[in-house]
C-alpha cells in the first residue's frame, strides 16, 4: 500500500489500533470481503422481458444475493441511488415494492438519486422510517430549516468483528424534480460534506465507503481529494465499469442502469491499512437465477393491486369503445378479405403476444402492454383486456394504423407505418439484435412460401 495508507491506519484508526493492544495485540490476517452494488435501477423491477439477454428483476437479485451470502462470510450490500422510475404508470406502488424489496435484501447503505425525489422528499422519508431502510445523505438539506433530511453516514460491524462506515452524497448540480406538495429541498457541497463525516467517523472504523450518486468526474475528484476514502460505490451516469478504478488511495466501482446486472467485488482487507486489494465484475441477472419466493409474493400482492386500479380506471373513466367515432377495426375484421394474410399473420408471435403477458401476470403492467396490444393510448383502441379483448395481441393495425375507415369504405386505404411502429417497440434494449430486414422478412405480405413451417 501507499504511504498515505499506511498513514491512515496509524492515525485515522488510532482508537481501534489502541483498543487491540491494550487488549493484547490484534492479528494483522487479511480477510476478504464481497461487496454487492446496485445502481440506477430506474423503476426497473421486473426481468427485461426481451427475446435475448432477458435480465434484470428484483426477484432474480434477490436470488443472486442469497446465492452469494451462502458461499462469502463477510459481504456488504449498496446502492448507489436513482432506484425509482417516474410517478407515471403506477410510479408510486413501483416505488414501494422497490423499497420494500431493498428491505428484504438486507442492504446496509443506500444513497438516493433525482428520480428518487419524483414522488417528493415527503414520500421518501415516510417510507425510509416505516421500512427501516438505511438511507444516508450527508449534504441534501430541507431548504426552510436549514437541516439534513437523512442521516448523514451509518457505521455497523459486520460477524467477524470488521467496523464498517458509509457516508452518502449527492452530486451539487442534479437536476432536481420539483414535485407538489413537497417541502423544498437543497443540495449543498458533497467534498465539505464527505470531509466532515469522514473526520466523525474515521477512528471508530477500519473501512470508509462513500456512496455517491453523480458525474464520473465528481467521483474522482472524491477519491482524489480524500485520502481516508477506501471504497466509493456510484451512481447516476449508469455506465458500467468492467474493472474497478482508483482515484487517489479510493476503489471506485459502479454497475450498469435498468436493474440488469448486479455489481460484484471481492476486496482484500487488513484492518489497519483498508483494502489492500480489490476485483470487480457485472453480473448479468439473467434466467439462470429464477425470481426469489419472497420477492415472488410481493409482486404478487403488487400485481393485484394493479389490476384493481386498472378495472377501476377503466370503468370510471373510459366510455365505451363502440360510441367511439375512430375505433380501429381489429383482425377479425380484415380477415374476410385478406384471409391468406390473416392466416400467416395467426403464425407469427406477435397473434400470441398478449399470452405472453399473462404467462408473467404482467397483462396490466403498463410499461408492458403497448407493444403486446393493438391501439394502446391511442383513440379507439386497446384499453383492457375486459373492455377490449378484440385488441389484445399485435395485430394488423399495429403497422398499417387504424384501419376503421377502410372496413367501412374499402376505397379508403390504409399505409403501412411498419418501420416506425417496429422501432418503437423493438428498441435497442428490448430487442438487441434487432435489424429491420430480417425481422421483417418474418413477417411481410404477402406470405413466403414457408410460412407454416415454423420458422417465425
Amino acid at each position: 500500500m501507499t504511504t498515505i495508507r499506511t498513514a491512515k491506519a496509524a492515525g485515522g484508526c488510532a482508537a481501534l489500533v489502541l483498543a487491540c493492544v491494550l487488549a493484547g495485540g490484534c492479528s494483522q490476517k487479511e480477510e476478504i470481503l464481497t461487496i454487492a452494488f446496485s445502481n440506477d435501477m430506474t423503476g426497473e423491477i421486473r426481468s427485461c422481458g426481451c427475446t435475448s439477454k432477458d435480465f434484470g428483476g428484483l426477484g432474480r437479485r434477490a436470488t443472486f444475493l442469497r446465492n452469494e451470502r451462502r458461499t462469502s462470510s463477510q459481504l456488504v450490500l449498496f446502492e448507489g441511488g436513482d432506484f425509482f422510475g417516474t410517478k407515471v404508470n403506477y410510479g408510486e406502488e413501483k416505488a414501494g415494492l422497490t423499497l420494500r424489496s431493498m428491505a428484504y435484501m438486507k442492504y446496509d447503505g443506500i444513497v438516493i438519486g433525482e428520480k428518487d425525489l419524483s414522488l417528493g422528499v415527503d414520500y421518501l422519508v415516510e417510507q425510509v422510517v416505516a421500512l427501516r431502510v438505511p438511507v444516508v445523505v450527508a449534504n441534501l438539506y430541507d431548504v426552510e430549516a436549514d437541516t439534513l433530511i437523512f442521516q448523514p453516514n451509518r457505521v455497523f460491524t459486520l460477524p467477524g468483528g470488521l467496523r464498517v462506515g458509509v457516508i452518502g452524497v449527492m452530486g451539487e448540480r442534479l437536476k432536481l424534480p420539483l414535485p407538489p406538495n413537497s417541502r423544498r429541498v437543497r443540495v449543498k457541497s458533497a467534498q465539505a460534506a464527505v470531509e466532515r463525516e469522514v473526520a466523525a467517523i474515521k477512528d471508530d472504523v477500519h473501512l470508509v465507503v462513500v456512496l455517491a450518486h453523480m458525474s464520473l468526474v465528481g467521483l474522482r475528484k472524491l477519491g482524489e481529494n480524500n485520502p481516508d476514502i477506501d471504497l466509493v460505490v456510484g451512481g447516476h451516469d449508469a455506465r458500467a465499469m468492467r474493472s474497478p478504478r482508483r482515484f487517489g488511495n479510493a476503489f471506485v466501482v459502479q454497475t450498469a442502469n435498468r436493474g440488469r446486472y448486479m455489481g460484484i467485488a471481492r476486496a482484500t482487507v487488513q484492518r489497519n491499512q483498508g483494502i489492500l486489494d480489490l476485483s470487480a465484475n457485472v453480473a448479468p441477472l439473467g434466467i439462470d437465477y429464477q425470481d426469489h419466493e419472497a420477492i415472488v409474493k410481493l409482486f404478487q400482492s403488487y400485481d393485484m393491486e394493479i389490476a384493481r386500479k386498472e378495472r377501476v380506471r377503466v370503468r370510471a373513466s373510459v366510455p365505451s369503445g363502440e360510441h367511439i367515432k375512430n375505433r380501429f377495426a381489429s383482425s377479425e375484421n380484415c380477415r374476410s378479405c385478406h384471409t391468406d394474410i390473416y392466416d400467416h399473420w395467426g403464425d407469427t408471435r406477435h397473434a400470441h403476444a398478449f399470452a405472453t403477458l399473462e404467462g408473467q401476470n404482467r397483462q396490466y403492467d403498463r410499461d408492458c402492454t403497448p407493444c403486446h396490444v393493438t391501439g394502446f393510448y391511442q383513440i379507439g383502441g386497446f384499453l383492457s383486456e375486459e373492455e377490449t379483448p378484440e385488441f389484445t395481441n399485435v395485430q394488423c393495425e399495429a403497422c398499417h394504423g387504424n384501419a376503421g375507415a377502410h372496413v367501412r369504405n374499402p376505397s379508403r386505404k390504409t399505409e403501412s407505418q411498419a418501420r416506425v411502429a417496429c422501432k418503437t417497440c423493438h428498441t435497442a434494449e428490448q430487442t438487441p439484435d434487432f435489424e429491420f430486414g430480417k425481422y421483417w422478412a418474418r413477417i411481410k405480405h404477402p406470405p413466403p412460401e414457408d410460412a407454416h413451417s415454423g420458422s417465425k
